[in-house]
Order: structure tokens, then C-alpha cells, then sequence
């Protein structure tokens, strides 16, 4: 239908649920179109886009897109990726040597190690000691950085207060 999806999937790298056990990203998608194909289109309809800045470092602003080769090859063209000059070179350069020597991998255990905890602490609280003020689904989340969370009760609806009393009881 001539849609092209973009899928901002920065955190889709921040699961605890194994690596076998990820959804796939959205540029899997992409219908298998070859060229000799009479009348394709050429491109698939979903391009993912990603980046280290959940993964390794805020500050990093290095990505990537996973795409049809037509539309990658389009976007790579352009003379601002080329030269990596609008893009920070110096973070690129750091970014790549902590690609190849395994360091993002390890910081993004290291945070998926502490994400899932908090998760399953923030879960645990709220399916237990606040389950009748509060309801976030049977299960903790398996990944990411979010939790959604309907209060029932108004009283909740104060931030200060909460705040203390996740302090008070969870340390958190």
C-alpha cells in the first residue's frame, strides 16, 4: 500500500527474557523481494531504528537502521552519514571500540541484570502490599524501562507521597 513503518525500537535491546525469546525487531518483517521479481517494489514496508544511547551511554549518540537494502543504501548516501560530520565522529570512534571489544555487551547484561530486579520489585509491591490501591497485570514486565501502573485509589495520585513510601518500604 505504499506505508512505510519506522520503528523507533531503542530499547528493544533492554529484555531479560533471553536472546532466543526477543520479539523480532520490526525490519524482520520486511516481505523477501527479489529483484527479478516483475513488478516489485523493491523495498519491504518496516525500517528499525536504534541506538546505545538505552544500551551502553546517554551520551553516545551513535545508531543504526535495519531496513531494505534500497532505503539503507539511500539514507547511507547522504553526505552528512558519509562524513559522519553532523554525526559526533569522536563518540562514533568510542562507540566502535567498545562494540568491538565486547564492552557494550557486557554493560547491557549489567543493566539488564539491574532493570529485571527492579521490575520484579516494583511488580512484587504493587501485586502485593498495594494490590487493592493499584494494578499493573499478572506478570512483571520482561524488558525495557517501563511499568504501566493504573491507580485505584486517589490517594495515590500524590508523586511526593508514593515517593516516600517506596523509599520507606523498598528502598527505592
Amino acid at each position: 500500500n505504499g506505508v512505510m513503518i519506522v520503528a523507533d525500537e531503542v530499547y528493544h535491546l533492554l529484555d531479560w527474557t533471553g536472546e532466543g525469546s526477543r520479539p523480532a525487531r520490526f525490519a524482520a518483517f520486511n516481505p523477501a523481494v527479489r529483484s527479478d521479481d516483475a513488478g516489485a517494489a523493491g523495498i519491504g514496508s518496516c525500517v528499525s531504528v536504534s541506538a546505545l544511547t538505552k544500551i551502553f551511554a546517554p551520551g553516545v549518540r551513535t545508531g543504526w537502521v535495519e531496513g531494505p537494502d534500497d532505503v539503507v543504501s539511500a539514507l547511507a548516501r547522504h553526505g552528512y552519514v558519509e562524513s559522519m560530520g553532523g554525526f559526533a565522529p569522536l563518540g562514533n570512534k568510542i562507540a566502535a571500540e567498545a562494540l568491538r571489544k565486547g564492552a557494550v555487551k557486557r554493560h547491557r547484561e549489567l543493566l539488564r541484570d539491574a532493570y529485571a530486579g527492579r521490575a520484579h520489585l516494583l511488580h512484587g509491591a504493587l501485586a502485593g502490599p498495594l494490590g487493592p490501591l493499584a494494578e499493573c497485570g499478572a506478570h512483571p514486565p520482561s524488558g525495557g524501562y517501563f511499568m504501566w501502573i493504573r491507580f485505584l485509589h486517589p490517594a495515590l495520585a500524590d508523586a511526593a507521597l508514593l515517593k516516600e513510601w517506596c523509599e520507606e518500604f523498598y528502598g527505592v
